[in-house]
């Protein structure tokens, strides 16, 4: 299957918004959930594990798992995670040194990350911004091949898995995280676990396995869904505090809109030929390196530049984001993409060269 340019939109326009959402936040003051930059800071990780599934389901739709295709997967997803966070994690670190006087590097804690395994039994663990989302993505990983492990029986993993994850989706909407009173960080990092977020990319497998199995063809009409969805999200009737729009019946309703977004994203009919293209697909290319360092960026920005130059209000200081640490976000990003990831995104397919090798090897004998 050709390479679906349209969900490299998605992610990398997904990236910029938790970057200007984080941007506000951290300035002017947390957005109020009925404002569309307040929505995306929430809603824009979900598609994220929405477009991982989707993603994940194209490349190893074909593969025969075992042990060894499982190793070579996991190691695979190890390599293609690690360099960027590793960075991200350490400057994170540095600049808490830098900044905060009574900081001391818990080791424990640095070790839980550079494992990226701390998703697993302590996902609020997380050193840099927006890291919680990594660790939830290496459980999602390790699940993956059991839902996909049998051909023969996929159609009931994924429906068995689907359902599943929904029940627990909703359990943790009405009942672990109430929606009655104010946002608090035990709810965050109620909100953080993996079990919460597993049906966003489990739907993601769905819509990539539905669509192919379905031979559904690409086509420009997924247009006026997709228009209607997204004024769907911006005009849904919910405002005040986030946790409005993280629990209950609203956590259903902006997870179903962003899956059906995501839906008709994934089969929409898209090129890579205009100017405005391109510069999406490098954006969505970019996006990991501008969602692990953009709180780095910004921290370093806020906490040792601003004071340089006497910039302490909020209104200023955004100026300063925007004009000082996006391009430095965006040029990082680039070059980190080309030269650090590319790099080791070739290294991960020798793996997988090796591994079939050895297979023909074992087979002529």
């Amino acid at each position: 299957m050709q390479r679906i340019y349209s969900i490299d939109y998605l992610r990398g326009l997904m990236a910029l918004s938790v970057l200007f959402y984080h941007f506000d936040s951290w300035t002017v003051g947390v957005p109020d959930s009925s404002t569309i930059i307040g929505r995306l800071g929430i809603y824009a990780v979900s598609t994220f594990f929405i477009i991982s599934g989707m993603s994940l389901y194209i490349a190893y739709r074909k593969t025969e798992w075992d042990r060894r295709s499982v190793a070579v997967f996991a190691a695979k997803r190890y390599i293609r995670l690690a360099p960027a966070f590793w960075v991200a994690c350490i400057a994170a670190v540095i600049v808490l040194l830098i900044t905060e006087p009574n900081y001391s590097v818990r080791w424990k804690q640095l070790i839980y990350n550079l494992s990226l395994l701390f998703g697993f039994f302590k996902p609020q663990a997380y050193i840099t911004v927006g890291g919680w989302s990594i660790g939830n993505e290496v459980v999602f990983y390790a699940l993956f091949p059991l839902i996909l492990w049998s051909k023969p029986k996929r159609r009931l993993l994924i429906t068995a898995a689907i359902m599943i994850t929904f029940a627990v989706h909703t359990y943790y909407a009405f009942i672990m995280l109430n929606p009655e009173g104010e946002y608090t960080a035990q709810k965050w990092y109620t909100y953080i676990q993996p079990w919460n977020n597993v049906f966003l990319f489990i739907s993601g497998i769905f819509i990539a396995w539905i669509s192919m199995e379905a031979k559904l063809s690409q086509s420009k009409i997924y247009w006026l869904p997709i228009i209607g969805l997204m004024m769907a999200f911006c005009f849904y009737p919910a405002n005040g505090n986030l946790i409005n729009i993280m629990t209950g019946i609203n956590r259903i309703s902006f997870t179903a809109i962003c899956i059906a977004l995501c839906f008709c994203t994934f089969n929409l009919s898209i090129s890579r030929i205009s100017k405005v293209g391109s510069f999406l697909a490098v954006l969505g290319d970019m996006s990991y390196s501008i969602y692990m360092f953009h709180g780095v960026i910004a921290e370093i920005t806020l906490k040792i530049i601003a004071p340089c130059f006497g910039i302490h209000s909020p209104a200023d200081q955004l100026l300063l984001l925007n004009y000082i640490a996006l391009p430095a976000i965006l040029s990082l990003s680039f070059v980190f993409f080309f030269y650090v990831e590319k790099k080791a995104m070739r290294h991960s397919r020798k793996i997988d060269n090796h591994e079939y090798s050895k297979v023909q090897r074992a087979d002529q004998r």
